[in-house]
């Protein structure tokens, strides 16, 4: 008897082993749920924007995404002195201040509103802008734009390049509805002055939900050390194609097995000479790389010619092959307006694999633009430490899963608890009966 329970406890045992891993593997977030995304709201000082206005765009945004997205507040609206200051870790930062598009005197001449998203850094609108600008903004930077286009660089448009209210402009129909998506002037995501609602479809509601989990998750991530992200110093090299705003780094969940990295900068150049990368110190040991950090690899890219270097070194730079690293260009809708996007930045995948020289899970960085003898680096000085994650049981497991998981897990160490008692008394009973006088 005491057999046949221990074989269904420890069934029980490896059958809540597995719950447990599924719960894991499974995303914390309901088909239908609406997920909360943190916002810090910076005035700018002296551009005229109130604390009322801003609370109006932000309602506005909670009324339009409601069914996907409720945006709170990290903390109370501050005053900033420039765009950028008093960066929120772990917010959607928006900025107000007295961007515009029309030129001083002459309104609606420009058929864009003043507010634009520099995905993962920052949104900024003007004062003067509609209320709903902000909603827009938020669109991009979710990637919940209404037409086959979401994440690529033609947000605005089709794949054509072509946009609302330019000659031949044809939209796309995502939804199935008969109905070309992208030109529906109700749709929040709609550019310019000529929209005319905010509505939202179920499948822009949906993209918004899985975005902002991966937001999550990498946020996630950074809690752990797996990554960092800096903002830079405008304008402290003469060369707007490599004057460095902005670089994050992260491995990517849930298995941490790549590295994401991104820079940007004040506007790519594809005329211009250039080149845009990471410099990366991989094992811990200054006397293996160039000096004086001990450099080990430098993955690059030079975008006018679309040039991708890997390389290590090994008393000079050796170029490696470029097997599975993957490169894109980070792009901006400079208005929201009926405008050709604008490439501001640079995306690298690496393996974490083709890093061979390394010493354990941490590694440093540093970031570089640089053309014609000007160099601009982030940080300015020094290097920024990232530590690879570890998971469980081949999952990785966000912290925001841990309430979700502890009766779970109480439950598997209570079952393991009777089957270890069981087992004892079952063993001691042996003992025992081995022990007896035999007559």
């Amino acid at each position: 008897m005491l057999s046949t329970l221990r074989k269904n406890a420890v069934a029980v045992l490896l059958l809540s082993v597995l719950l447990v891993q599924v719960i894991v593997s499974v995303s914390p977030v309901d088909a239908d749920e609406v997920i909360e995304k943190k916002v810090a709201l910076h005035k700018v000082k002296g551009k005229g924007v109130t604390d009322a206005k801003m609370d109006k765009w932000l309602e506005k945004a909670n009324e339009v995404w409601k069914c996907s997205i409720k945006f709170v507040k990290a903390k109370a609206n501050d005053e900033v002195d420039n765009v950028g200051d008093g960066k929120v870790e772990g917010a959607m930062n928006i900025y107000g201040s007295d961007l515009a598009t029309d030129p001083p005197g002459e309104p609606c001449k420009n058929p864009g509103n003043p507010g634009y998203s520099r995905d993962e850094d920052r949104i900024e609108v003007g004062k003067d802008a509609p209320d709903d600008t902000l909603a827009h903004e938020l669109g991009h930077w979710l990637n919940a734009n209404p037409d086959n286009t979401a994440g690529e660089e033609n947000e605005h448009g089709n794949p054509q390049g072509q946009y609302p209210d330019y000659p031949g402009y044809k939209g796309s129909d995502t939804d199935g509805d008969g109905d070309h998506d992208a030109d529906d002037r109700q749709n929040i995501m709609y550019p310019g002055k000529k929209r005319t609602g905010q509505k939202v479809d179920d499948e822009q509601q949906k993209r918004a939900r899985e975005n902002a989990k991966k937001e999550f998750e990498k946020e996630d991530t950074k809690k752990k050390g797996g990554g960092k992200d800096e903002t830079d110093r405008v304008a402290d090299v003469i060369y707007p194609y490599v004057d460095l705003t902005f670089t994050e780094s992260f491995f990517l969940p849930p298995v941490y097995n790549k590295l994401f990295l991104t820079l940007h900068v004040q506007k790519i150049s594809f005329d211009n000479s250039s080149w845009l990368g990471f410099l990366i110190e991989s094992d811990n040991n200054p006397d293996t790389g160039e000096a004086p950090e001990g450099i080990d690899y430098r993955l690059r890219i030079d975008p006018m010619n679309d040039l991708l270097a890997f390389e290590r070194y090994d008393h000079n730079w050796i170029g490696l092959d470029t097997t599975g690293v993957a490169y894109d260009c980070t792009y901006i809708e400079l208005w929201d307006g009926p405008y050709p996007p604008v490439a501001i930045g640079i995306t690298f995948t690496l393996p974490w694999t083709r890093l061979e020289r390394r010493t354990g899970n941490t590694i440093s960085y540093t970031v570089f633009g640089q053309s014609a003898g000007y160099t601009d680096k982030s940080p300015d000085q020094g290097l920024k430490n990232i530590t690879k994650p570890e998971g469980f049981g081949g999952f990785a497991i966000p912290t925001d899963k841990l309430s979700l998981l502890s009766p779970y897990i109480a439950f598997v160490a209570l079952v393991a608890g009777i089957v270890s008692t069981m087992y004892a008394k079952k063993r001691r009973l042996r003992k025992l009966a081995a022990q007896r006088p035999q007559t």
